[in-house]
């Protein structure tokens, strides 16, 4: 694990991701925001894995793992590329935190019915198909948080 740890260290803050480039005026660029939960050593010590997928290229474009919050969010908001800070659209579930945390003009909160978050819902759930830790009822919990995520 001190190997994906020094793997992760190294990425950069914003993924390289190019999803839109700066001359693009009409295209309206479409982010899904969610987040999931682990915990660590007990339930009581909840880590939660915050995304931010461009709907079009499935591509996550930001990541952040923290507590369920404010601070935690505004983190993940800041990482996204510049270009998405000030064009992206972003659906969301109705969680209050991303109330206040992206700009009114650019948040739509959605309910899963819509199906505009539909794949972040399944990046979420792939996650947990494929990574033993973040499953919900198992015997491979995370013990220590450095090598939880």
């Amino acid at each position: 694990m001190g190997f994906i740890d020094s793997l992760i260290a190294k990425l950069p803050q914003d993924l390289n991701a190019e999803v839109v480039q700066d001359d693009d005026e009409i295209e309206v660029v479409i982010l899904e925001a969610d987040e999931l939960w682990s915990y660590v050593g007990s339930k009581r010590n909840q880590q939660w894995l915050w995304l931010v997928m461009h709907s079009r290229t499935r591509q996550v474009v930001a990541m952040q793992v923290g507590p369920r919050n404010k601070a935690t969010a505004e983190k993940l908001f800041f990482k996204l590329p510049e270009p998405l800070k000030k064009k992206a659209l972003c659906h969301t579930d109705f969680f209050n935190v991303y109330y206040e945390t992206i700009p009114h003009r650019q948040h739509k909160p959605v309910g899963k019915e819509s199906g505009k978050t539909s794949y972040i819902e399944r990046l979420n759930c792939t996650l947990r198909q494929r990574c033993s830790r973040l499953v919900r009822k198992t015997l491979s919990f995370s013990k220590n948080l450095s090598f939880g995520f």
